[in-house]
């Protein structure tokens, strides 16, 4: 399913959904921009300074080289996105779980759901994990 994780890549590059790292902030990244923040600038008194902010709503997190997704909210993002282009993804998420399993995009999930359950920033979330 290279549809869903270019769509995936294309909404967070728009500004349309972020990630976050594991504690809810920016990711530490040269470029957080390609996660879903923008920058901006600040003027105070004595300087000028960057601001980074998260676009559109959070779909998962950047947890060292993995991205963890919330599988509702990314599917949904995606599906925005998509239907603006006329296209959709033609399977459920549980197909799209067991295709992206099979075509090892995702990692780390129990075999019947294609989540695992996670603790991040005081939560227990359900996420689908790629590499």
């Amino acid at each position: 399913m290279r549809m869903f994780v270019e769509a995936i890549a294309s909404v967070l590059a728009a500004g349309r959904a972020h990630l976050t790292d594991k504690d809810g902030c920016k990711p530490a990244d040269d470029d957080p921009s390609v996660f879903g923040w923008r920058k901006s600038q600040r003027k105070t008194l004595m300087e000028t300074r960057d601001e980074w902010s998260p676009q559109g709503d959070r779909i998962g997190w950047l947890v060292g080289e993995q991205v963890w997704l919330l599988p509702d909210e990314s599917m949904a993002a995606v599906n925005r996105l998509l239907h603006e282009q006329g296209r959709s993804i033609p399977v459920s998420r549980n197909s799209l779980g067991k295709r992206l399993r099979e075509q090892e995009w995702l990692t780390e999930t129990d075999k019947d759901t294609f989540t695992k359950k996670v603790r991040l920033g005081g939560g227990r979330y359900s996420i689908s994990s790629r590499p």
